[in-house]
């Protein structure tokens, strides 16, 4: 079985291709995105998250497109920029998600130098990617289906000093996920998976972890943990997770119906997460579960299976 994605601004392109229109048909999108904020001339000072929107204008029959960044924050200071026309052209590779071959399209762009006008913008880089979601807004479902949700994908260098990389707070993460056990016993397994919501407002995050798995025997897991308010802190490139001792729920039934309630024996421990990409789509999760160790490694964004 395969399955294929393609945003809609790859779609435009291949249809681009394809067409004998010689009007330059347009397609435009507004996208709100977080943006990580790192001070390259402040190498002590903390990185920044600061929330604003992006037009985006794409020119389907000549492959061209436009972005227009709209009051994004920064030490109190508003900025805002429009850039040039840059070509932009799409691009496929094939992914495994759950399992199954998927046809993955993409669309990017770049300019070197300054981009455009308005603040000083340079080295732009930009795609519509996919990105993972779950197919169902039950949180508590621990059988969802994944999906792909067009996201824009941004990097430049603002004002000559801060580097801007967006970002998306609520990210769903599959990978390799490690057990051991201080017996020696091991397990891997790419079943499990990690819902994270951040909020920077509280700068506290909860993570849900969908099918764990500690060993093979294992059958008494509960299919969802829950890990609430975690402190969100940052370091001079990045914001991370990290908790001793959080408070942990699991699913159970309440009044029998399915609820989050308070966990016996399920207490995480040791919990953090590390994002490890500088496009901040991959990340490291590790803690304790009932005495073993658990790492995982994964993407919140589909990556070429080969």
């Amino acid at each position: 079985m395969k399955r294929l994605f393609l945003p809609l601004a790859a779609g435009l392109l291949l249809a681009a291709s394809c067409s004998t229109n010689t009007n330059d048909s347009r397609y435009s999108n507004t996208y709100f995105d977080y943006n990580l904020i790192i001070d390259n001339d402040n190498p002590d000072a903390a990185a920044q998250a600061s929330y604003s929107g992006y037009d985006v204008t794409l020119y389907y029959t000549s492959g061209a497109v436009e972005v227009k960044g709209n009051d994004l924050i920064v030490n109190n200071q508003k900025y805002s920029f429009e850039t040039d026309t840059m070509a932009c052209g799409s691009y496929y590779f094939k992914a495994l998600i759950d399992g199954v071959e998927t046809s993955i399209g993409q669309t990017t762009f770049s300019k070197k130098g300054l981009v455009g006008t308005g603040a000083q913008v340079t080295n732009l880089k930009g795609a519509m990617i996919g990105m993972f979601a779950p197919a169902t807004s039950d949180s508590l479902s621990s059988s969802f289906n994944i999906r792909l949700v067009e996201r824009l994908d941004l990097n430049y260098t603002l004002a000559n000093r801060y580097e801007v990389q967006t970002f998306w707070p609520s990210s769903l993460y599959l990978g390799q996920t490690y057990a051991y056990s201080t017996d020696g016993g091991s397990l891997s397994t790419r079943n499990t998976r990690y819902m994270v919501n951040v909020n920077f407002a509280q700068n506290k995050a909860n993570v849900f972890i969908y099918n764990p798995e500690l060993s093979s025997a294992d059958n008494n897991l509960p299919k969802v943990i829950r890990i609430g308010d975690v402190p969100v802190r940052f370091n001079h490139d990045s914001y991370y997770l990290e908790a001793d001792a959080p408070k942990t729920t699991v699913l159970g039934k309440r009044n029998n119906v399915p609820a989050l309630v308070d966990s016996v024996g399920f207490q995480v421990e040791n919990f953090s997460l590390r994002l490890i990409s500088q496009d901040l789509t991959e990340a490291e999760i590790s803690y304790k579960l009932q005495g073993k160790s658990v790492t995982f490694v994964g993407n919140c964004v589909p990556k070429p299976a080969y």
